[in-house]
């Protein structure tokens, strides 16, 4: 059963709802105990399968657990987290006043002592998340608060990575387009603070300019223009700018991240110093209070910032449509969470797009979030991801999130990544699921390989096969164990040893490596294959032996990842 407006969680009475995004519905609450008022945001699980509801607490308790290790005033402060009756909830600071994309979205344009003062709350909130390993990875206005008591406070760690910790994968690209760097639209690469330095340039560019460096309204052409169009200089669309804040941007915007500036307090003391002084004499100071136009009409609105916990590599919004008779369409605009709404599937055009796709193992499937496509899937460089993100750019969808990873196009490499495809599950029940342990798909030589699987809807045995840039496939399985284990369906399974998940260790060598789990309902070769052998000549085998093996009405389901090693 879902909520309803004025229904308790725990201690904390739910009174109106003020934001809704895509992981669910924020709202003003007042804690009974400790009577004070707080902002409870709210995600519903009934309805969704068992694996939705688990990648999706898995991200919600993220977001409750990075920022409650934040003691910041530039940090909006979480409280509490818990599960019941079907929901689950994050208590925060309760904040009045607005956003600054509310503020841009108004077309002001603001004094540069004024931009100064908002970039340092910023920066300065930011260095403190740095200095505890914390990276935000989605700096946008949008999550950027003005407290009408003065101030800046950064909201929504739906998507922050925690240093060292299982909150980062690499391969999956996340963030908000416009602001993202070019590490993150990568992939291939776990982000650290220099992607918050970089998105805080783009919106320190914005409020100088009004503009974004690099506009475009596909996805496919802002990702161009981030890695390869040159930064034009703040001052040719804003005459009059200091030579000193151009190069302070440009320095924020460098392409490579340890070209940048090398943190967000040096970045915030260079603005400081880069701006014109005031009519006073000195370079403007923040006053610790931002001035009261900035709330419209001089009237704060109650605003909690309700983004998604996931985020999508494209979003495009779809306008309200009218009801009947010229009323706003139900919900819209309603202090209610309605109950399930049932998520539209991949369409039949999208998928036979995908099933085209060569070299790659690319699926789709329908979100944890209704009206979300997830791509899903390894794919390979050059011709092959440009096809991907063509059909992205394409896509008549609410929202995409492309979790893909990016491997070198070798002939070998290919050829397993179809065949993985082709006898994959269908998406959901029937499908195995491959992931690092930890998240982590970049690891840099001599690291643990810990590796676990998530078992499609059957029983089966398992083949854990390791592709590497020499064309050769090791059969870790074998090598680890004298055998390919059986596991029963459903389970969340360690690939090593014992049935841990430690499978060895990361070579000295640099490159990717493609790993490939094969579960199988019956028998998958009738005999021991040798620990390594050409790839071309295994997947011909695997080819074979999945043939056979359903002609006798056995079943096959199948996943892939891509391990990429850098040197200390």
């Amino acid at each position: 059963m879902g909520l309803r407006v004025e229904e308790r969680l725990d201690r904390y009475e739910l009174r109106r709802a003020i934001g809704t995004g895509a992981s669910g519905t924020v709202y003003e609450a007042w804690d009974t105990v400790l009577t004070r008022r707080v902002a409870v945001k709210v995600v519903r699980l009934a309805g969704k399968q068992k694996l939705e509801i688990e990648e999706l607490l898995a991200r919600f308790r993220q977001e409750a657990q990075v920022a409650s290790r934040l003691s910041h005033p530039g940090v909006v402060s979480v409280y509490d987290y818990g599960e019941k009756d079907g929901v689950a909830f994050i208590v925060m600071e309760f904040v009045t006043g607005e956003t600054l994309k509310a503020v841009l979205d108004r077309g002001e344009r603001l004094a540069l002592p004024l931009v100064a003062e908002i970039m340092r709350g910023v920066l300065m909130a930011l260095g403190h998340c740095h200095g505890r390993g914390i990276v935000h990875r989605d700096i946008k206005p949008a999550n950027i608060m003005l407290p009408t008591e003065g101030g800046v406070k950064l909201t929504d760690f739906g998507i922050a990575r925690i240093e060292n910790s299982e909150l980062t994968i690499v391969g999956t690209v996340m963030g908000t387009p416009p602001y993202m760097s070019p590490e993150q639209f990568s992939g291939l690469e776990a982000v650290d603070f220099r992607t918050d330095i970089w998105s805080s340039g783009v919106v320190l560019y914005e409020l100088l300019t009004g503009t974004r460096p690099f506009p475009g309204d596909t996805m496919t052409k802002i990702r161009q223009q981030v890695a390869n169009a040159p930064v034009e200089p703040p001052s040719r669309r804003a005459p009059g700018l200091p030579a000193a804040v151009d190069d302070l941007v440009l320095r924020a915007l460098r392409k490579l991240p340890a070209d940048r500036i090398p943190s967000a307090e040096a970045f915030a003391a260079a603005l400081q110093a880069a701006l014109p002084a005031t009519p006073g004499g000195g370079v403007a100071k923040p006053s610790g209070r931002l001035p009261g136009r900035l709330v419209a009409g001089g009237i704060a609105a109650a605003f909690v910032l309700a983004a998604g916990a996931a985020a999508w590599l494209w979003l495009r919004p779809s306008p309200p449509v009218a009801a009947p008779g010229g009323s706003p369409p139900a919900g819209h605009g309603q202090p209610s969470i309605a109950g399930p709404v049932a998520r539209p599937q991949p369409t039949a055009s999208l998928a036979g797009q995908l099933a085209a796709l060569p070299c790659s193992t690319v699926t789709a499937a329908a979100g944890v979030t209704e009206g979300v496509t997830l791509l899903h899937g390894i794919i390979g460089t050059g011709a092959p991801r440009a096809r991907l993100d063509a059909i992205i750019a394409g896509l008549p969808l609410t929202a995409v999130d492309a979790g893909v990873q990016t491997f070198p196009a070798t002939a070998p490499a290919c050829r397993l990544a179809e065949l993985v495809r082709a006898h994959a599950g269908e998406p959901g029940a029937g499908s195995a699921r491959l992931s690092t342990f930890d998240g982590r798909t970049g690891l840099f030589a001599g690291e643990d390989i810990r590796l676990q699987l998530r078992m499609p809807d059957f029983d089966g045995e398992v083949w854990l096969e390791d592709l590497d840039g020499n064309g050769n496939v090791t059969h870790l399985m074998e090598i680890n164990l004298g055998a390919s284990p059986r596991f029963r369906a459903g389970a969340l399974v360690g690939l090593g040893r014992g049935g841990d998940d430690l499978i060895g260790h990361a070579n000295q060598q640099a490159g990717s490596d493609i790993l490939v789990a094969v579960v199988s309902s019956e028998k998958l070769f009738s005999g021991a294959r040798p620990p390594e052998e050409a790839a071309d000549r295994f997947v011909d085998a695997l080819g074979a032996a999945i043939d056979e093996l359903r002609r006798r009405g056995g079943r096959v389901a199948a996943d892939a990842l891509v391990l990429t090693t850098s040197p200390r």
